[in-house]
């Protein structure tokens, strides 16, 4: 006789602290089930505008100040901390891919999606010293000079970790305006 167990999340963490199980087990337990320990959990309007702005960003890369400076100007109440714990959580899940450039800058975050893995390619970062502007590069002479570092000086390049410091386009002629 085969039984079946209609169980949620909540079902299952009760059994657990109720009969002190070990946590390895909680997860052994869930992925059998079918329930994901890692639930996308409560769909709010901050969470759903946060994906939805991460969403048409894709490709590019926002700091936690910028998506204040949206919501801000669309006149959407978001919290610092929920913009936080939101960004770690998609991270987490791959969801989202997180650059520390430097000191200065802190983090900045790419929405990559649920096709992460196979979205995610080698390219190098372009940063403007003016804007902080951080920009993907790709080009086919910096990956033969990476290739060329590898095969003359047996070193290997990370280009995700790669930053090329100088000033963007809008940045020069903003400046070059100001100068006239």
């Amino acid at each position: 006789m085969k039984i079946v167990f209609k169980l949620n999340l909540r079902t299952v963490f009760i059994f657990v602290f109720e009969f002190n199980i070990a946590q390895d087990y909680l997860i052994f337990i869930t992925k059998r089930l079918g329930i994901g320990i890692m639930t996308d959990g409560y769909k709010t309007q901050q969470k759903t505008e946060l994906m939805s702005y991460l969403e048409t960003m894709k490709g590019k890369h926002v700091t936690v100040n910028q998506i204040i400076d949206h919501f801000s100007e669309i006149g959407v109440q978001i919290g610092v901390t929920t913009i936080y714990r939101q960004l770690n959580k998609l991270v987490d899940t791959g969801h989202v891919k997180k650059y520390f450039i430097d000191e200065i800058s802190g983090s900045c975050f790419e929405f990559v999606g649920k096709d992460h893995e196979i979205s995610i390619s080698d390219h190098f970062h372009l940063k403007c010293e003016i804007c902080d502007k951080l920009i993907h590069f790709e080009c086919r002479e910096v990956l033969e000079l990476q290739k060329h570092v590898k095969a003359e000086h047996d070193f290997t390049i990370d280009p995700v970790r790669t930053v090329f410091y100088g000033i963007c386009k809008k940045c020069l002629d903003s400046k070059e305006k100001k100068s006239d």
